[in-house]
This record gives structure tokens, sequence and C-alpha cells, in this order.
């Protein structure tokens, strides 16, 4: 099964805290046509690395509350990854780890 795990990092990479909850699941169940309407959720590389910093973490989550907005069976879990990537500060990183 696909698997994306989120971790908040510090600038050298060493762990900060990272959330149980399968990205993967949250981005499969992007509408095929929403490229343009989610281009920083479509941006994520479901087999590698993808970091977010400070000032770009806001737009991933406008993303995530426009898609709990559309999936309703998402939101409790789309609730704890939007919470989970507020805790991002000056340099600290959410990194998405793809496999």
């Amino acid at each position: 099964m696909q698997h994306i795990g989120i971790r908040l990092e510090g600038e050298g990479g060493g762990l900060i805290r990272k959330i149980e909850i399968n990205l993967a699941e949250i981005i499969k169940e992007l509408p095929n046509d929403s490229k343009e309407k989610f281009p920083w959720l479509w941006s994520i590389d479901p087999y590698g690395l993808t970091m977010f910093n400070l000032y770009q973490v806001p737009h991933v989550i406008n993303e995530l509350e426009e898609l709990a907005r559309l999936n309703k069976s998402l939101e409790s879990e789309i609730k704890d990854i939007i919470e989970f990537m507020k805790q991002i500060e000056q340099h600290t990183y959410i990194r998405l780890i793809g496999d």
C-alpha cells in the first residue's frame, strides 16, 4: 500500500515530531481534473521527498481545507494534518516521505 509519511523537521533534517496519518490516503482523493485548483497537493511526490517551508505551508493548508469541504469523509484526518502543519515555525520544515 502506498504511504506518505508526514514529519516536522529542523534545519538539519532532525525529526522534531511526526504524525501517524498516511497522506497518500488523502491525496488519492483529489479529483483527477483538479491540478489547477490544488497545485500544492498535486506537487507532492508520492514516491520521493517533498518539503514545505513556513511560507509554503499556508498554501497547502488552504488546499487541505478545501479538500475537506469537498470530501466530508476525510474531514477528521485532514483537520489533524492541518493542526500538525500549523506547528511549523522559522527554521523548521514539513517533510513528506513517499514510498
